[in-house]
């Protein structure tokens, strides 16, 4: 059973671990110090993308102000991989820009917006343990599916299924990071070499980290939220069957308690929503969680929203890891 907590919604301390670096992200330091001069010579090149720095959102720095930049140690190598994922989110925010004009289709902003994104947030030499695969055909392995599933706007899940989600966020199985090669090999131990969560040959066989579903401007709010709702129940299952499967008898229990969150977005245009689904008993519990939230509306939203999404990468698929390697006995 799925239980919606509309509104604000204090996490369990199973859970608080995943979004604790989310709740020490501070708003108005988001932005690498090494990027300064770059984004210096990006507002006198466009004075009209004044608005990088909107009021609203992180006060009113100007060119030389110190206040939405942070100290990061870095090499000279960081440096230059920094500014080269500037010039690329920049490009992101152009396409995301057009495409609100334009009004183009969700696949226009899947292709040209939220795959890049993704990637840029999680393709660097520091975090090649993740990797962004499309989903968007896919089907899920009915054995983890929820019988039946409504939603406000009056959609079943046999409307809602044929749709799926678009991305999912794998552990990247080609990965030389020693925890990503032993968890894998331990998969193959498990009877049957285990299930994944997608039918499809390749999906089948990766362990997912976090889901996302993908809308235009115009479509439904609801209906992207309701696939996401959907596939992380699945997702939840799924977990609770990896425990079952491949964990000791005795450390079942410990398991299943402090089972990872299911996390994700909702895209809507610019729009990012974060939702997180967590167990609690026999429940499962779907929230809104608005620290991961983000937007594409301006370079300096879209900046964020590339922290937002390495923060969780960061932090949260560490903890993700770790309690796998419990799972699977490392």
């Amino acid at each position: 059973m799925i239980i919606t907590i509309p509104g604000r919604y204090e996490f369990p301390r199973s859970v608080q671990p995943y979004i604790k670096n989310l709740v020490e992200l501070e708003a108005d330091k988001f932005i690498p110090m090494v990027l300064k001069s770059q984004i210096g010579e990006f507002i006198k090149a466009s004075p009209k993308d004044i608005s990088f720095f909107e009021q609203n959102w992180y006060g009113k720095p100007d060119r030389t102000s110190e206040k939405p930049y942070y100290e990061h140690p870095s090499t000279d190598i960081d440096t230059e991989r920094m500014i080269r994922a500037f010039d690329a989110l920049i490009e992101i925010q152009a396409m995301a820009k057009e495409c609100d004009d334009d009004g183009k289709d969700e696949n226009a902003w899947c292709q040209t917006v939220v795959l890049p994104l993704l990637r840029s947030a999680l393709h660097k030499p520091d975090s090649s343990l993740w990797r962004v695969e499309s989903v968007q055909t896919q089907t899920i392995e009915t054995e983890f599916m929820p019988a039946s599933i409504s939603s406000s706007s009056g959609k079943s899940t046999d409307d809602v299924l044929p749709k799926m989600i678009d991305y999912a966020i794998f552990l990247n199985k080609i990965s030389k990071d020693l925890d990503v090669v032993a968890l894998y090999e331990a998969m193959k131990q498990v009877e049957g070499g285990g299930i994944g969560l997608w039918t499809d040959s390749y999906t089948n066989t990766l362990i997912p980290f976090a889901i996302c579903a993908v809308k235009s401007e115009y479509a439904i709010t609801m209906e992207g939220k309701v696939q996401l709702m959907t596939v992380a129940q699945a997702f939840l299952k799924y977990l609770e069957d990896l425990v079952i499967q491949a964990s000791k008898l005795e450390i079942k229990d410990e398991l299943l308690h402090s089972m990872p969150p299911v996390m994700g977005w909702t895209v809507h245009g610019h729009d990012w929503k974060f939702y997180i689904c967590h167990r609690k008993g026999e429940q499962q519990i779907w929230a809104d969680c608005s620290m991961g939230d983000g937007s594409t509306a301006t370079p300096g939203k879209a900046l964020r929203l590339l922290r937002v999404i390495e923060e969780i990468k960061k932090e949260s698929g560490q903890q993700y890891v770790v309690w796998l390697k419990k799972v699977f006995n490392l």
